[in-house]
């Protein structure tokens, strides 16, 4: 029988110019996750090095690569997934939730006021209604969910807006 609870860890991480600091501290944060029973981890989109398009250049890796070794390791190691995301805001977050009747999670870098990008921060992780039940403000941290997938099926049986999808419309497009 598959398990119907999961515990998902959102890391909100500070990041700055040095990419093996970046890495060394995510790396503790995944450590704090595995500890605290998150077996699905997310990281911020470009956790390891500043956020701007101007620092791609001087931080893109080969892959395999730094990073990638680094949480290929992790990953094994602890028996868990990781996995990278983009921000988007909380109102996208729950719209997303409701369309698809499925838990949301997102997550950001921590705010760096002086980063030529100053992302906003407030991970969060939005339950299949559209209710926020988990964020962070915009300082680092690990955010922790717990999530009910028996609850994704109640919900997807009181209003059933995915049982009445014809895809086969959507072979057409």
């Amino acid at each position: 029988m598959a398990a119907s609870k999961l515990r998902l860890g959102l890391i909100q991480l500070g990041v700055g110019g040095n990419k093996s600091e970046n890495l060394y501290r995510a790396s503790k944060f995944i450590g704090e996750a595995v500890s605290n029973g998150a077996k699905v981890i997310s990281l911020p989109e470009c956790f390891n090095s500043p956020y701007g398009n101007n620092f791609f250049p001087t931080y893109a890796e080969q892959i395999p690569g730094e990073t990638t070794q680094q949480l290929s390791y992790l990953a094994k190691e602890h028996q868990i997934y990781l996995i990278g995301g983009p921000a988007h805001w909380e109102l996208l977050s729950r719209a997303r939730a409701l369309d698809n009747q499925l838990y949301v999670a997102t997550v950001s870098p921590a705010r760096d006021e002086q980063a030529s990008y100053v992302a906003w921060g407030h991970s969060l992780v939005v339950n299949p209604w559209g209710t926020v039940i988990g964020t962070l403000d915009h300082s680092e941290g690990v955010l922790y969910a717990d999530l009910d997938l028996g609850y994704v099926d109640e919900i997807r049986s009181q209003i059933p807006v995915l049982s009445g999808q014809q895809k086969s419309l959507y072979e057409k497009v």
